[in-house]
């Protein structure tokens, strides 16, 4: 254990505060991919998807808002845990549920 600093926190060493600067990121990409994904339903959040899929496929440029939901969800799943699908795009079906992204992409006939 390290000695108090001069102002009488405690000292860390260097892994321990890019362990916190790690989490402290994923926390704030968590919270830039739930913004744009929190009013937004299964067929919102599949559309979204398509729409910045068929985009890049293009060669075009994604639209903000599209962009900002993707960017923050691949970016708070990078730099944290858990699952891509269920947790941060939200688009996993619920338990026992048929209403899963690629019913809903049907449903929106994204790429027809």
């Amino acid at each position: 254990m390290l000695p108090p600093d001069a102002f009488g926190r405690p000292s860390r060493l260097p892994d321990d505060l890019a362990e916190d600067q790690r989490r402290e990121a994923a926390a704030a990409a968590r919270a830039r991919s739930s913004d744009a994904a929190d009013a937004a339903d299964l067929r919102d959040r599949v559309a979204m998807i398509g729409s910045a899929a068929a985009c890049m496929l293009r060669g075009d440029v994604v639209p903000m808002r599209e962009g900002l939901f993707l960017a923050g969800a691949i970016e708070a799943w990078l730099l944290g845990d858990g699952d891509l699908v269920r947790d941060y795009l939200k688009v996993a079906p619920r338990r026992g549920s048929h209403r899963t992204a690629q019913w809903a992409a049907k449903q929106l006939r994204l790429f027809e």
